[in-house]
């Protein structure tokens, strides 16, 4: 019954994509890096991102960032805030976007207002 709603909405399911990565330039700072990334999760669809890492080889400790409900996505400071800090005490840390967030000027990536 979904997949028929679906279907009658004009809701075709998006192609999964092997996830690829784009890498952005590399910014220092005295104990770890950040680095702006972009994931490719479903055929054409990107999701922007920044990954923070610790100096060193590690492994290190994780950590996710969720923006929530700020326009900004992973450049509000309250995403920024915990990531430097975490960064800071040796956790590898990773802000994404909600899709459409900072790319609302993308033809068709208007998702949300």
């Amino acid at each position: 019954m979904a997949r028929d709603l679906a279907t009658a909405l004009g809701m075709e399911k998006l192609p999964r994509a092997t996830l690829a990565v784009r890498e952005g330039e590399v910014l220092p700072y005295p104990t770890y890096t950040v680095r702006p990334v972009s994931l490719e999760v479903f055929e054409n669809f990107w999701i922007s991102g920044a990954l923070w890492l610790p100096a060193g080889d590690g492994p290190h400790p994780g950590l996710l960032v969720a923006h929530g409900h700020f326009g900004e996505g992973k450049s509000s400071g309250e995403s920024q805030a915990p990531a430097h800090a975490m960064a800071a005490r040796g956790w590898a840390v990773l802000a994404l976007d909600t899709p459409g967030v900072e790319e609302s000027n993308v033809p068709g990536r208007q998702i949300h207002h």
